[in-house]
């Protein structure tokens, strides 16, 4: 009798530390996912800011410019 009790104390163990174990993995995530929400929050304000949407629309235009000058002068070197 002495040998099952022990073996329902070491489940019971193993079940408790397996349920402290999700339980702390659980809030760690509820933790880490809610600083990315915050600070995605910030750096969305911060892109949508008049001044960085100027300086996207500039480099997005020089990055398309760019391509067109390679279409160019690509188109010029093979002869098509």
């Amino acid at each position: 009798m002495t040998n099952f009790s022990h073996v329902f104390t070491e489940i019971y163990y193993a079940w408790l530390q397996s349920s402290l174990h999700f339980l702390l993995c659980a809030a760690v995530s509820i933790v880490w996912f809610a600083t990315i929400v915050l600070l995605l929050s910030y750096v969305r304000k911060w892109l949508m800011s008049p001044r960085v949407q100027n300086v996207i629309d500039k480099a997005t235009g020089l990055v398309l410019i760019g391509f067109g000058l390679n279409m160019i002068f690509r188109v010029q070197r093979t002869g098509h």
